[in-house]
């Protein structure tokens, strides 16, 4: 089901680590109001999946950055993958 006509900057995007992929297991799928929209890049997922695994999951803050429904396939939604500070200021 499509569903970046529903997206929009700003969005909130949930990671769910999927450890046990038989193709990367440091494999962390992107999802969009409890459907699965893609997989953070294996390129850059390695060391986000290590925090998952040690269950540092209230780190990281993913948001839509831009969409575009008429780009290219992997050009039409941009996200933005933070790790945020929960430290509390002195």
């Amino acid at each position: 089901m499509f569903v970046l006509g529903e997206m929009k900057p700003g969005d909130e995007i949930a990671l769910v680590p999927e450890f046990d992929n038989h193709y990367d297991d440091n494999a962390i799928a992107l999802y969009y109001h409890d459907r699965m929209i893609g997989y953070v890049p294996r390129a850059v997922n390695a060391i986000p999946a290590q925090l998952l695994r040690f269950g540092h999951s209230d780190v990281f803050e993913c948001r839509v950055l831009a969409v575009d429904a008429d780009a290219d396939t992997y050009d039409q939604l941009h996200v933005g993958l933070y790790v945020t500070d929960h430290r509390k200021e002195a």
